[in-house]
């Protein structure tokens, strides 16, 4: 699909919503007091075995595993980890606590404007679900309600909606998961702003059109919810679940580290304290199956996305080796065309990788939905994890004024990348 005929659609054939904002705003109990974010840039292999070393000795709690390294660190530690060979850091958020209260202060404002849209804010997990199932009110052709396709740790309905249009019957799938980790609010607010445009444009937007009479999007609004309304209540910069662990005082898995592929294949942590604790066993957390069984409940898929932030990077298969995967040459193609696509309507550039990047991960979602093809009905799906916005310097506390243009570009690259591999999907011959 034309670069120039996206940017048209996009520009001319949105419908544009105004609804008010959401009264609900963070009651935090954690305080960010003596914390700041450096960002890490490691000059030499010794510099990354290094610096590696003492985040996992420290449990840092690492923001950007890439090069260069983002990490939340007390000024004791920010002291220690100036003196490591190799590595030279920068303050990205000199004063965390400072910064969390500005964050909170904006979304205070904006609550406040009588004039604000929907896109304008965050939003809890309850508003964000009731917002999804308001559009099936109002667009019961286009959008399905599933009102749970599994509970979570704490009990919590994990809803789901199908999207496509009446035309055509047994459709191949289009998985979309948003919010595994609870931090990364962007990423739900991307995905509602992308299902919000096709529902309401699919009349207008004959690309938009085509994609729902011959696929079905499958998505997951907020697969975390425990871990959302969490980020409210208690920890904005929480991560995992909530599940308990057994002999320890911390809480949480990373569900995004317990899938079951190469679980427990690097990258991963076996300390309940750590934000990259893999769980006892592949599989073990009650988010992950919800989502690892409807997948498969859902096939054929033959695409998946798995929206995260921040980095703004394309990442396809594999996370835990350098090995191509099957179809590297089609995933880059895919890739690189996301990227242009993104830089051509907004300027902002994202970079197309392999998962793997500096360091590996294991147990992931994205590299499950590519690896189950055993499952899938003929076919191998798709499958990235998409970074949005930003690069760092405002991380996980960005902006909500950056929802709509990052929407925009997620948006283009999804409909040409819908588009092209509804036209040509990857048989599992």
């Amino acid at each position: 699909m034309k670069l120039a005929a996206i940017a048209l659609l996009l520009s001319a054939c949105l419908v544009a919503t105004v609804s008010a904002t959401s009264s609900a705003l963070p009651t935090r109990t954690v305080s960010y007091a003596n914390q700041r974010v450096l960002s890490c840039e490691m000059t030499s292999n010794e510099g990354v075995r290094l610096l590696r070393n003492f985040v996992d000795s420290h449990r840092i709690d690492i923001w950007q595993d890439h090069n260069p390294m983002h990490i939340r660190v007390t000024g004791l530690q920010a002291a220690l980890v100036e003196r490591i060979p190799g590595v030279v850091c920068e303050n990205y958020i000199a004063d965390l606590e400072a910064a969390v209260v500005a964050h909170e202060a904006e979304l205070a404002a904006i609550a406040a404007a009588p004039t604000a849209g929907w896109f304008d804010a965050y939003h809890p997990v309850d508003d964000i679900l009731a917002y999804y199932k308001n559009l099936t009110v109002t667009y019961p052709s286009l959008i399905s309600w599933v009102p749970s396709i599994g509970k979570s740790t704490l009990g919590k309905d994990i809803p789901a909606v199908h999207v496509t249009s009446a035309k055509g019957s047994n459709k191949p799938k289009f998985f979309i998961q948003c919010n595994i980790h609870a931090r990364e609010w962007i990423s739900s607010a991307v995905c509602n702003y992308l299902i919000d445009f096709l529902v309401k444009n699919y009349n207008v937007n004959s690309t938009v059109a085509a994609i729902l009479d011959s696929q079905e999007l499958v998505v997951i609004p907020v697969l975390n919810v425990d871990g959302l309304a969490y980020t409210y209540s208690n920890d904005r910069l929480w991560r995992k679940n909530l599940s308990t662990n057994k002999g320890s005082k911390c809480l949480g898995t990373d569900l995004n580290r317990n899938y079951p592929y190469h679980w427990n294949n690097g990258g991963s942590s076996s300390n309940p304290c750590d934000d990259t604790y893999m769980g006892t066993a592949a599989n073990s957390e009650p988010e992950t199956q919800a989502s690892v069984n409807y997948f498969r409940a859902s096939a054929p898929a033959i695409a998946a996305i798995d929206f995260h932030s921040y980095s703004q990077l394309v990442l396809r298969p594999w996370g835990d080796t350098n090995t191509n995967c099957q179809d590297e040459t089609r995933f880059a193609k895919l890739g690189t065309n996301m990227v242009n696509t993104i830089y051509a309507l907004t300027k902002t550039t994202y970079t197309s990788e392999k998962s793997i990047g500096l360091y590996p991960t294991s147990g992931t979602a994205s590299d499950f939905f590519y690896a189950d093809d055993s499952n899938n009905k003929g076919y191998r799906a798709a499958s990235y994890t998409i970074e949005l916005r930003d690069t760092g310097k405002q991380g996980f506390l960005l902006s909500p004024t950056q929802i709509v243009p990052n929407g925009e570009e997620i948006l283009g690259a999804f409909l040409g990348f819908a588009t092209d591999i509804g036209a040509n999907p990857i048989v599992n011959a």
